[in-house]
């Protein structure tokens, strides 16, 4: 097992992870420790930590804790993500935090956080197979909140409290229904991969988003993201979009569209600044416009077409870049064929 150096007693900060440690006793003498970062060992008793009263960002995830019973009273961050922790009770005692992260901690019940902590600003919550977060509403003061990785969630109408937040995660889930988020008036980050959410109506009037991932939903109309002037992300990836073109206004410097059916080959002017645009198994023939699309920003996929004639490809003095995908357009196509 790997020695732990305890010497310098003045040492604020250590870091000993990945390293398959099991006993923590020496540390217990570095009494002045302000961080000490533990994570992706093989610890599953930490007391040794209770004469550590001066830490203040504490890193245990991925370790065996089951549970925490320590009484730090001076931490600020506190990692405890993947400990397959039963008793968190010691947790009463750090009303300082303002960071904890307890994904893939098997915290099932919400009320075993205790409410000494409900001035939370940042609650990493994912994968923790949660059903209801009901308690979450006592968090006024939420910045931040991920609830990504629980399938079994439904419904997220007590967060219509939260109304704090900045950053909201909830990709993985079986959200529907986004309706508390209209009240969410700071949110500039909003996740929802991989969720059923079908109506972006609520996001309407969030004038701060900046980021917003929605790869892998239901959503059809993306017209409600059209006064979001803020907006410099969008992942909208494989869902069955229609209206792209209602947000060509926008200054997106990333914009994400894979899997997106062209309408007419007439508006390809416009996906100059779309990163990633798939367009497969549609009967495009003729494509006119190559010269107003600026490729270098640009992957755009049309095999599987009958693409046989593409106008203007040298006009504007494009790049060999834009010679090279005419050449695969139309080797792909022959090779389909």
């Amino acid at each position: 097992m790997p020695s732990l150096i305890y010497e310098a007693p003045q040492r604020v900060r250590h870091v000993i992870n990945i390293n398959n440690i099991s006993d923590i006793f020496s540390i217990s003498k570095l009494t002045n420790l302000k961080e000490l970062d533990l994570n992706s060992n093989i610890i599953e008793d930490i007391s040794a930590l209770k004469s550590l009263l001066n830490l203040t960002h504490l890193y245990l995830q991925q370790n065996k804790l089951t549970s925490y019973t320590v009484a730090l009273l001076n931490l600020v961050e506190f990692e405890l993500s993947g400990n397959p922790l039963q008793d968190k009770s010691g947790l009463q005692h750090s009303n300082k935090l303002e960071s904890l992260n307890l994904s893939g901690s098997e915290t099932t019940d919400l009320q075993t956080i205790p409410h000494q902590l409900l001035g939370l600003k940042v609650l990493y919550l994912s994968s923790n197979n949660l059903k209801e977060i009901s308690y979450l509403s006592n968090f006024v003061d939420l910045q931040c909140l991920e609830l990504g990785g629980n399938q079994l969630l439904y419904n997220i109408g007590p967060l219509k409290f939260c109304m704090q937040l900045t950053e909201l995660g909830i990709v993985d889930s079986n959200v529907a229904d986004i309706w508390p988020l209209q009240f969410m008036i700071n949110l500039k980050t909003f996740q929802m991969n991989k969720t059923k959410v079908v109506d972006l109506h609520p996001l309407q009037n969030l004038y701060q988003l900046e980021y917003i991932s929605a790869h892998h939903t239901c959503i059809i109309d993306i017209s409600p993201l059209s006064k979001l002037t803020s907006l410099n992300f969008l992942n909208v990836s494989f869902n069955k979009i229609t209206n792209a073109e209602t947000l060509k206004h926008l200054k997106i410097s990333k914009y994400l569209l894979s899997n997106y059916q062209v309408p007419t080959t007439d508006e390809l002017n416009f996906y100059n600044k779309i990163l990633s645009v798939h367009n497969s198994h549609k009967q495009i023939r003729t494509i006119q416009n190559y010269n107003k699309i600026t490729l270098f920003r640009t992957s755009l996929t049309l095999k599987k077409n009958v693409v046989s004639t593409i106008f203007d490809y040298y006009a504007r003095k494009m790049n060999r870049q834009l010679e090279l995908l005419a050449y695969y357009i139309q080797s792909s196509n022959t090779q389909q064929q």
